[in-house]
């Protein structure tokens, strides 16, 4: 037993060698190796993180929600130009970000030609409805494009892939869906 440091001490009756001081015990140790009193609550803290990586507290369907543009885009409210009809999005209780998410927007025609001449997105061919399907989400809403395919010119992002945009030939209807699971 070391005469220079008061804080190390032997129990009586025990080759133990303990601390008087438990902060200094702390300082100096590794963090796995003062665990202690705190492996109690290890459990705890392990589920409080998994059930926070999950989701549960942000995992979720909204209908025509009005955060739901938000959810999609972390964005409060669309650009000029954009007004939304319809909404729907979907995150899955998991700790990678799984969602997915249909709109169903009304473009003034600055906004559509801004979606047209983007270069983040190419200009697909007429999609057949499988092709779409194969695409999309699969559970996608009733109002999501309703009319034949042939009636809406498809975008694609370059860099999202899923991300696709069908905006009415001849109208100012444009449906935006995006999902990654």
């Amino acid at each position: 037993m070391s005469k220079h440091n008061p804080a190390l001490h032997r129990t009586a009756g025990s080759s133990r060698v303990g601390f008087e001081n438990q902060s200094l015990l702390r300082s100096h140790l590794p963090v796995s190796l003062t665990l202690g009193k705190n492996m109690k609550r290890f459990p705890l803290l392990l589920i409080a993180f998994v059930i926070a990586g999950c989701g549960p507290l942000v995992s979720g369907t909204w209908s025509d929600d009005p955060k739901n543009w938000e959810r999609a885009f972390e964005e409060y409210r669309p650009n000029d130009g954009i007004k939304i009809i319809h909404s729907w999005y979907m995150r899955t209780p998991h700790f990678t970000a799984e969602y997915a998410w249909f709109f169903e927007l009304e473009l003034t025609e600055k906004a559509k030609n801004d979606v047209v001449k983007n270069d983040g997105f190419s200009k697909l061919p007429t999609l057949s409805p499988d092709d779409l399907r194969s695409r999309i989400y699969s559970d996608c809403p009733k109002w999501f494009s309703p009319e034949p395919l042939s009636d809406y010119d498809t975008y694609e992002s370059k860099t999202n892939r899923g991300f696709l945009i069908l905006i009415e030939k001849n109208g100012s209807r444009s449906f935006w869906t995006h999902y990654q699971l």
